[in-house]
């Protein structure tokens, strides 16, 4: 690299959390964002809000034009609210302690995910770590509760589970897990 800063562009699905578009340059400017908004309404529905920060790449009057004549509404993450952004509180998490992350399950410990044996005597099971860091440990069950709502693999694992025998607090658990793994 020469030393420049790269601007990113990221389309995240509100509810599926996945990836719809993602640019890198050295600018980002509306038009920028409008072309790339476009090229997705190829693909896919026009929403009926957009969700973003405060950006002036997002304030600019085009892009306020280009919503106008959609019909899609704006929405505004207020500035230092991880919470909105899932992904955010991880990336925070794992910035704020880099000297931890030596392995998946490092990760998982710190989020909070990694499973505490609790068993009785006539029972083996696991419950869930409650140290790590808390911001991290809600961005993984919001992702967990959306998967459940939205994805059919994981209605499918719940399913499955809970066929098991496995209560719905165990059934996080797990997925919280698998999510860290993923990340």
């Amino acid at each position: 690299m020469d030393g420049r800063t790269l601007k990113f562009l990221n389309v995240v699905g509100e509810y599926s959390r996945v990836c719809l578009a993602n640019r890198v340059g050295q600018r980002c400017q509306a038009v920028d964002v409008v072309d790339t908004i476009e090229e997705l309404l190829r693909r896919y529905p026009v929403p009926t809000h957009l969700r973003m920060d405060h950006g002036s790449e997002f304030i600019a009057h085009a892009f306020q034009d280009w919503c106008t004549g959609s019909g899609s509404g704006t929405a505004y993450i207020e500035p230092g609210s991880p919470w909105v952004n899932p992904s955010v509180a991880l990336l925070i998490a794992v910035g704020d302690n880099p000297e931890r992350l030596c392995s998946e399950a490092a990760f998982a410990a710190l989020c909070g995910a990694c499973p505490i044996p609790a068993s009785s005597g006539n029972r083996t099971r696991h419950r869930l770590n409650r140290g790590g860091n808390l911001q991290a440990n809600c961005a993984l069950f919001r992702i967990a509760l959306s998967r459940l709502r939205w994805g059919p693999a994981t209605k499918a694992y719940a399913q499955k589970r809970s066929g098991e025998g496995k209560r719905k607090r165990e059934i996080l658990r797990c997925l919280k897990r698998f999510i860290a793994r993923e990340v």
